[in-house]
């Protein structure tokens, strides 16, 4: 399952603790919890009801399914030598992104927004890899009104600026290595 639903060692969907990952406070499951509010605790106030699935493969038949057994409606988008990939049939809605290459489809921004916008998508899930860790993907999420599931881009930028990460830890209070 996603991070904050039933995530195995509870960190954030980033691998982190730094509770600015929007699941994490979204939808806390405690046991056996079942009716879920799934407010966007940055302040919009505005619900998710269907997640864009930004990855391929294994990891988003995994985001699908937990997206599945919480009620929410999942979308996959695809590349041209995708479209008969078993993680598109799985979807609610699967989307052609662009052509066979990765900057084509699953590395361009742009069309992913466009079709999160199109198709109604609430929220986007980065997967892993690809523009999981890309502080503009997020950005763009953010300037879109579409959740992105995930740190905020500030914080993504942050973590991959490793003098930067290691002075707001400390400042955090958080024990670095020397």
């Amino acid at each position: 399952s996603i991070a904050g639903w039933r995530y195995r060692d509870k960190l954030g969907s980033c691998g982190f603790k730094c509770g600015d990952c929007i699941l994490d406070s979204v939808w806390p499951l405690k046991s056996g919890q079942k009716d879920l509010t799934r407010r966007d605790p940055r302040g919009s106030g505005e619900s998710v009801d269907k997640v864009l699935v930004a990855n391929r493969g294994e990891i988003a038949i995994r985001v699908m399914r937990a997206c599945r057994e919480l009620g929410l409606k999942s979308v996959a988008v695809y590349s041209s030598v995708d479209k008969d990939a078993l993680f598109a049939k799985y979807a609610d809605e699967a989307y052609l992104l662009g052509g066979p290459t990765l900057t084509q489809s699953y590395l361009n921004i742009s069309n992913i927004i466009r079709v999160a916008k199109d198709c109604g998508a609430t929220a986007i899930h980065p997967g892993y890899g690809f523009l999981a860790e890309n502080p503009s993907f997020a950005a763009a999420c953010e300037k879109n009104g579409i959740r992105f599931i995930g740190p905020s881009s500030r914080v993504i930028e942050l973590m991959g600026d490793k003098v930067g990460a290691r002075r707001e830890m400390r400042m955090a209070g958080v024990p670095v290595v020397p």
